[in-house]
């Protein structure tokens, strides 16, 4: 579970289902979508910012760390390398 706290009343606004113990999280360059990975269930949170909805939980490997993301065509951020 994730809290989402508003950063100027720094109250809980909302309260999202998720994976087990966030360990890394990284904004788009356009900021609608957060990027969360989470170390004990080994899996990736695609949240939707606008509406705080899990938009998908991807599978990854044990322990999932850093998330650089990749200027494939040096122009547009495209790619999140897990």
């Amino acid at each position: 579970m994730e809290n989402i706290i508003d950063n100027e009343t720094l109250t809980v606004i909302e309260r999202i289902k998720t994976g087990s113990y966030a360990n890394h999280i990284f904004l788009s360059p356009n900021g609608n979508w957060a990027f969360v990975t989470y170390r004990d269930s080994n899996d990736l949170a695609i949240i939707d910012r606008n509406n705080f909805e899990v938009k998908e939980m991807i599978p990854l490997g044990s322990e999932p760390h850093e998330m650089p993301l990749k200027d494939r065509f040096f122009s547009t951020m495209n790619y999140l390398y897990l």
